[in-house]
């Protein structure tokens, strides 16, 4: 028997052609080798590699041509509007989800023109802005994003290391616009005003008194003060840190760190211990005068007078060593002085006793209750 082999076409992969070879080799030794074969006489038969494929068998991975569902190009794209949200996934389908923020698409700004870049955070959600509105808030074209390069008609989105929440608020400090839909949590406020200071936006001209971001941060800051406090002083944001030190009155600065000293820097931390020793020094020299005596009566002579001195002298003690002495309310220091005059029976003390309590309270009230640049505002009450 005769064998003609003939070369498969280059479309078969090499590994297939030299398989093909090896088979055919193989059988003609085979034939040959078999004496009681005769020799036939049908015509030559010619086998090309086609004869030795077995298309039953399971083609290897790297050969398999793809489904055909594969190939099915999503023609459009569906969008859905909210902020934050999830990541972009495979729906059944096929067709792609794109998390797109609410604030920030295509059809957030009807009136003024269109945006010209698309940012995506780390969690996959896109944000239509305006290039030019970033140059101008940044002192670093974005830390280096803007401008791009050879844009072209179709933009490419840039990512940020950021998450959604946390480029959602910087966004809307630089357009400053109000989060109050959002109310997003303390520590994403906190997280975006160093997004900020890294994208190059100055703090001063986009977190001071009146801009949305500002009044959002201290909406939030009862719920932990001294970590506001902290982030205002290593950006010199006084406003801020004014803000913030008022929920610290109560605060044992005894626990702070050396790690928290080292953030807030000498000067804010100098400014907050004076805070705590000048309103102590305050309510020390508001309470060391007694009420005035008045001239000896046959009723109030001067054994009376000592009893309410005594007793003066054991409530103003008790404010004074207070734990909670800088946080002292003017209802407390009220109510706590003018307990003393149920125990006097004379009038003309108990006026002595109901005027230096006014007094005391009325000024304890306007003393600060936050930060100063300088001492002179806790030192102006008791003048």
């Amino acid at each position: 028997m005769t064998y003609e082999v003939v070369s498969a076409s280059s479309s078969f992969p090499l590994a297939y052609q030299t398989l093909c070879t090896a088979v055919i080799a193989m059988s003609s030794v085979s034939c040959l080798a078999n004496d009681e074969i005769e020799p036939s006489s049908t015509p030559l038969h010619t086998l090309t590699a086609m004869d030795y494929f077995d298309f039953g068998s399971l083609m290897p991975v790297e050969y398999v041509d793809p489904p055909n569902d594969m190939l099915n190009v999503p023609q459009s794209i569906d969008q859905e509007t909210s902020t934050p949200i999830g990541s972009p996934a495979w729906e059944s389908n096929r067709q792609i989800v794109i998390s797109v923020s609410t604030t920030f698409s295509t059809l957030a700004f009807p009136e003024d023109e269109a945006p010209d870049v698309i940012f995506t955070s780390s969690d996959h959600v896109y944000f239509h802005v305006h290039a030019a509105r970033l140059l101008m808030a940044s002192r670093n074209s974005f830390n280096h994003l803007l401008p791009i390069p050879h844009l072209r008609s179709e933009t490419q989105a840039l990512a940020v290391a950021e998450d959604a929440a946390v480029i959602n608020v910087v966004f809307h400090a630089i357009y400053k616009i109000s989060l109050r839909q959002y109310s997003p949590p303390l520590d994403t406020l906190l997280a975006a005003v160093g997004a900020l200071k890294k994208y190059g936006v100055p703090l001063d001209q986009y977190l001071f008194r009146t801009t949305p971001l500002f009044e959002e941060v201290v909406i939030k800051t009862p719920y932990l003060p001294i970590e506001v406090y902290m982030v205002a002083a290593e950006n010199d944001l006084f406003d801020l840190a004014a803000e913030a030190s008022l929920f610290l009155l109560s605060y044992p600065l005894s626990i702070l760190t050396n790690k928290m000293c080292v953030r807030m820097g000498p000067l804010y931390l100098r400014r907050l211990f004076t805070l705590h020793t000048e309103r102590k020094h305050v309510l020390q020299q508001l309470l060391i005068n007694p009420p005035s005596e008045h001239p000896p009566t046959l009723s109030c002579g001067w054994v009376e007078h000592k009893r309410l001195m005594n007793a003066w002298s054991l409530a103003c003690a008790s404010l004074v060593f207070d734990a909670q002495t800088v946080d002292l309310s003017a209802e407390k220091m009220r109510n706590d002085l003018e307990s003393l005059g149920l125990r006097i029976s004379c009038d003309a003390c108990k006026r002595s006793l109901n005027q230096r309590v006014k007094d005391i309270v009325l000024k304890w009230s306007i003393a600060p209750r936050t930060i100063l640049r300088d001492t002179g505002g806790y030192r102006a009450v008791l003048q």
